[in-house]
């Protein structure tokens, strides 16, 4: 049929390292570079610059975070526009 929507899924052949995020979460700092928000504490956030590769066009694979860190995935173009 005509005009259907159609998921083309890929699988590499090599295993990637990171941690997969919604597109949303990433943002650019004023140097250009990509960075995810991280909320430390209680209205305190953070911005850490990373590396990204994109997995497919709602999810991007991240490096750079160490682990156990709390990722801002949804408002973080809010946070963005505050500093």
């Amino acid at each position: 049929m005509l005009n259907q929507p159609v998921r083309v899924l890929i699988q590499l052949a090599e295993s990637l390292q990171g941690v997969a995020l919604p597109a949303g979460a990433l943002q650019r700092n004023a140097a250009n570079e990509p960075v995810v928000w991280l909320h430390e504490r209680a209205e305190i956030f953070r911005p850490q610059v990373v590396q990204v590769q994109p997995l497919d066009g709602r999810q991007v694979l991240v490096k750079g975070l160490t682990g156990g860190e709390r990722v801002v995935t949804q408002g973080a173009a809010l946070l963005q526009q505050i500093r």
